[in-house]
């Protein structure tokens, strides 16, 4: 006989982990990790290539895993996690997720195999389609207007976009004009307009909010 009659409770059946949902409402906490990794990568292409082991000079794949690669990661990671709750809208869905990381690794690995091209074109890709998805949050989903600062994280994507896509057709940057262009868009356009629109929207709340509106 029980010991406390009153107190039998039937046992809670355990309810398994959803790591990829998990994953899908925080995406950073998957690419700000492959970022890093893919940092590693492109700064070891050196002493490797140095030491013998590489067939060919890695500048350019150099250039390209760190800033598609790494800032690309962190780029989408932070705009994936911050985006939709600036703009009140659900989070990524596990689909979203899987589509956007599958399409960052390939990217990468595209650059590891010297196919510089295509791997422009489906960083430019992975940047289109983490936009519409927040574009279509804020059209459909968002109970409110996003904060202006949003506009400038945006404008970065439109950017690496832009960039990546000359890039990626090299019809497109067949004079010097256009392909210091292209670079100023990918390798800059991506970076700054983001870092100063997340800034501007985290910064004053890590400080207390006393900035006004």
């Amino acid at each position: 006989m029980s010991r406390f009659p009153v107190c039998k409770h039937a046992k809670a059946k355990a309810v398994p982990w959803d790591t990829l949902g998990w994953l899908a409402s925080e995406p950073f906490r998957v690419f700000f990790f492959s970022g890093a990794l893919w940092s590693v990568v492109g700064v070891l292409l050196w002493p490797m290539y140095y030491a013998g082991w590489l067939g060919f000079y890695p500048g350019m794949t150099h250039a390209r895993l760190m800033i598609e690669g790494f800032g690309g990661g962190f780029v989408v990671g932070f705009l994936g996690t911050a985006g939709p709750r600036m703009a009140s809208a659900p989070k990524l869905t596990r689909g979203e997720l899987v589509w956007l990381f599958g399409v960052h690794v390939a990217g990468g690995v595209c650059h590891l195999r010297m196919q510089v091209a295509w791997g422009d074109l489906l960083f430019a890709l992975l940047l289109g389609s983490l936009l519409v998805m927040l574009v279509v949050r804020v059209l459909r989903f968002g109970k409110e207007m996003p904060p202006p600062q949003m506009l400038l994280a945006v404008t970065g994507l439109v950017c690496g976009v832009a960039g990546a896509v000359m890039f990626g057709v090299p019809g497109l940057v067949s004079t010097a004009e256009r392909l210091r262009l292209a670079g100023l868009l990918l390798y800059q356009g991506l970076l700054l307009p983001p870092t100063l629109g997340i800034g501007s929207f985290l910064f004053p709340r890590i400080l207390g909010g006393a900035f006004g509106e």
